[in-house]
């Protein structure tokens, strides 16, 4: 992504921040804090499939407001983010290598077509202990979102831990058809898909995928079982 755009959405993202309603972020902006904001990773060119997980991880207040060219300076390509060695990361990875693995290329090959954003641009620890904060701060992040899932090349949403009620409600385009359904059901590695419209007016391929940061942690076999599936359907 050029650092011209990457700097427009960092700078619209913490304008959102600014004027959050969200009852966790004014709470804060109250005691003359802010939320730090992330932005997704990925290759405009050439990313075909994208990982959309909940929200960016650990709860980061600032002093002062963010400044669009130093979060510029800061983002990782996608290659960077998934070296890092959290949880998200790591199982990420480990499924993109299974993919790879299946359609017989290369692990780089198969990096370039992928990259993730998250529903709500805003940083914390546990998107469980938000509440109704969370439903505020992922209906605010959508103009970040459709951005990111506007890119030319981009085929499929890959749902991690994303229920459907939370994408019916923001992302699906009402009225739109639900096309070619599949449901794989298994104890840690079950996914489900279909084609439909989004709210931006394009036809995406949505795959629903287990928690793969879940806090019980997944196995690998399931993590392969996952990129093997995805391989097969992408």
């Amino acid at each position: 992504m050029s650092d011209e755009k990457l700097n427009a959405l960092y700078k619209k993202a913490i304008e959102i921040e600014q004027c959050s309603k969200s009852p966790r972020l004014q709470l804060i902006h109250n005691q003359k804090l802010y939320c730090e904001v992330g932005l997704g990773t990925y290759y405009p060119e050439s990313t075909k499939y994208m990982f959309i997980s909940l929200n960016p991880g650990s709860n980061s207040y600032l002093n002062e407001q963010q400044n669009p060219s130093e979060a510029c300076s800061q983002h990782p390509t996608f290659a960077q983010y998934l070296d890092f060695r959290f949880r998200y990361a790591i199982n990420m990875r480990k499924i993109i290598t299974a993919f790879a693995e299946t359609k017989g290329i290369s692990y780089e090959e198969s990096l370039v077509q992928f990259g993730t954003t998250d529903l709500s641009i805003f940083h914390s620890q546990n998107t469980s202990d938000l509440k109704e904060s969370f439903f505020v701060e992922v209906k605010e992040s959508l103009p970040i979102l459709i951005e990111d899932l506007s890119i030319s090349k981009l085929q499929a949403l890959i749902l991690s831990g994303v229920n459907y009620e939370t994408f019916f409600y923001n992302l699906y385009k009402q009225g739109s058809p639900i096309i070619g359904h599949y449901y794989k059901n298994t104890k840690q590695d079950w996914v489900v898909s279909f084609r439909t419209t989004l709210i931006n007016n394009r036809e995406y391929d949505v795959y629903f995928i287990t928690h793969i940061s879940a806090t019980r942690g997944m196995l690998d076999s399931s993590l392969y079982s996952i990129g093997h599936e995805l391989a097969k359907r992408l």
